[in-house]
């Protein structure tokens, strides 16, 4: 049995246009400066609250910052994502995965009633079969412990469990798991950025992770 996690923002999907949108929205109605596309990209990846917080020019009491959260919450699952796109040649390399005997899932630091709302829009035919996001059991990665369940769940072994993202917490996650791992240069960090963390294994492009899997698992490219 073999395992591929995906990442959400900015591995499967090009969220950032919503995402910088409803927060600049949210720092508008607390009388906050705006934010750049920029900006906005270097809080992606740890939730929202985290992202309020990046977005403040300075620190603010807690109870504001979870007031922003719980707008900018508010605003997105109300208001759906209708900048958002997946990333050209994901579903391909989805369904080409699948077709070599991979099980696909989704963990991400996203809040679950956005993420179910997403993939219920977007991906329900990409062949994911399991997702996890904020607001589920589990602690958000880097912990292991998403991941530790997929791996019980789908009785497969690290070695042959890959996690693939753009973010630093995708490549801790993967070593906190002990289980392989790609960062994708298509998102919202750079090679430098991940290489610090540990990142090791890269790819340009979606279908060069059907590469990097010929090589990991020895099965013959495609035609």
């Amino acid at each position: 049995m073999k395992l591929c996690v995906f990442d959400l923002d900015g591995t499967l999907m090009d969220t950032l246009p919503d995402i910088a949108n409803y927060a600049n929205t949210v720092l508008q109605i607390f009388s906050y400066e705006t934010k750049s596309l920029e900006e906005v990209r270097r809080g992606i990846g740890d939730g929202i609250r985290e992202l309020m917080n990046n977005c403040l020019q300075k620190s603010e009491p807690s109870e504001v910052v979870d007031s922003m959260s719980n707008v900018f919450l508010t605003l997105y699952s109300s208001n759906g994502s209708p900048y958002t796109k997946v990333f050209g040649g994901i579903k391909e390399v989805c369904l080409e995965l699948k077709k070599r005997g991979y099980t696909l899932c989704i963990f991400t630091n996203k809040t679950n009633v956005v993420v179910n709302q997403l993939v219920k829009d977007r991906l329900s035919d990409y062949g994911f079969e399991h997702v996890i996001a904020k607001g589920d059991e589990f602690k958000m990665k880097p912990s292991s412990e998403g991941i530790e369940f997929l791996l019980k769940k789908y009785n497969v072994e690290p070695k042959n469990a890959y996690m693939i993202g753009d973010g630093e917490n995708d490549i801790l996650v993967a070593l906190n798991s002990n289980i392989n791992h790609v960062g994708v240069l298509w998102g919202y960090r750079t090679k430098k950025e991940l290489e610090a963390v540990g990142g090791k294994v890269f790819v340009n492009t979606p279908n060069e992770i059907l590469d990097i899997f010929c090589e990991l698992v020895q099965v013959p490219s495609p035609s």
